[in-house]
């Protein structure tokens, strides 16, 4: 038997006896192993595509709730393994998003490919980074150096003792140029008509419920909310309702660790805090896309700036949460709800609604107040 056909029996092996932690680090040795491009040995690269396939099925036909996260990241890992043999797979690319889509209870591309997002969510769940690293390098040698720089912040998160790391860096910040954001001076509202972010939202809702305490709340001015008329947009919601829900979760886990606490109890307070607000507080308003594009484009020119406001921002988190606020973003921009309400604020404002501004305290909006109110024509406020 040549190496390869040793290689490929050692892969049958581990599919065969269901040995998977042992495959994913068996298929770390591929490009060494089979030459990939090679049209000399088309049957056994058949054959060894086929093994695959087998362990997919088998891991699809036996996810159960507990193995679900794991069997997910065995089953991408080895579909990025036969998509390097052969890229037109579109069934397997699919498969992906769906298990992605599941993960991340996101929304289906409706274009048929995979957008860097899903890219990132794909990291979360398997921390292989190999094709990460790939695209770092196609992109710098395009001259995207926006979309290079996002993949290596993962890369860099995973694999920061790749050699090649410190050369990327040098080079994308060479070439990506970016404007030096104006900071509007400090202007406390009074009697402002203000849409609020979903940072203060959290915070109006995140209030101690009996002996349980929320931890990170934002510390805000409870003078300076109550002296201007407050709203809440439908981005804002959907933000806190979700945020509602992952903390529902939360306190739910405490809870069974610590029986003197009353699950349904605290949920049910927090679930009625959240209904208050949504009832004091929404305006309605259509999200116009034709917005959207305008405000990506504005925050395109900050891209060094922003990179370091996502950097201050997961200085303290653990790599599987820095991977999932890097997953919420597109290309390093704000998160799509940022800029959703800034366009809602746009549009409540060219449907003649008297908005005076937004009050947050998101860097991505604090940090460029005097250019968002150059630009757009709306002011940002601090709530202290």
């Amino acid at each position: 038997m040549s190496k390869e056909e040793k290689y490929v029996q050692k892969i049958k092996n581990d599919v065969d006896e269901r040995l998977y932690e042992l495959l994913m680090l068996h298929l770390r040795d591929i490009d060494e192993k089979i030459r990939i491009h090679s049209e000399a040995n088309i049957k056994l690269k058949k054959e060894f595509i086929s093994i695959l396939e087998g362990a997919i099925s088998n891991l699809r036909n036996n996810i159960t709730s507990f193995s679900r996260l794991s069997y997910y990241r065995y089953i991408i890992i080895i579909c990025n393994t036969i998509l390097r043999f052969d890229t037109t797979r579109q069934d397997l690319k699919e498969l992906k998003k769906e298990l992605i889509e599941d993960f991340t209870h996101s929304d289906s591309d409706e274009h048929g490919f995979i957008p860097l997002n899903y890219q990132m969510n794909e990291v979360r769940i398997t921390y292989d980074v190999a094709y990460l690293t790939y695209l770092v390098q196609k992109y710098i040698d395009k001259g995207y150096w926006t979309y290079a720089l996002y993949c290596l912040k993962a890369v860099d998160m995973l694999e920061p003792d790749l050699d090649e790391i410190g050369g990327w860096y040098k080079t994308i910040y060479k070439n990506l140029k970016g404007l030096s954001p104006r900071q509007a001076d400090h202007e406390t509202p009074v009697g402002k008509a203000l849409v609020i972010d979903s940072n203060i939202a959290i915070s109006m809702i995140s209030d101690n419920i009996g002996r349980y305490r929320f931890q990170e709340r934002q510390d805000v001015n409870w003078d300076i909310l109550s002296s201007n008329t407050l709203f809440i947009t439908p981005s804002v919601r959907d933000e806190v309702r979700k945020h509602v829900e992952f903390m529902d979760v939360k306190i739910r886990k405490f809870c069974r660790k610590n029986p003197a606490f009353d699950k349904d109890a605290i949920c049910s307070e927090f679930h009625k805090r959240y209904e208050d607000l949504v009832q004091m507080y929404s305006i309605d308003v259509d999200l116009d896309d034709n917005n959207i594009e305008p405000i990506r484009e504005f925050y395109l020119r900050y891209v060094p700036t922003l990179a370091d406001i996502l950097d201050e921002k997961n200085s303290h988190y653990y790599v599987s949460h820095k991977l999932r606020k890097l997953a919420q973003r597109e290309d390093l921009l704000p998160e799509r709800g940022d800029m959703g309400l800034l366009s809602e604020v746009i549009s409540l404002r060219e449907n003649g609604v008297d908005v005076d501004g937004i009050i947050s305290l998101d860097k991505d909006f604090t940090v460029f107040s005097g250019d968002i109110y150059d630009k757009f024509g709306i002011k940002v406020y601090m709530p202290y």
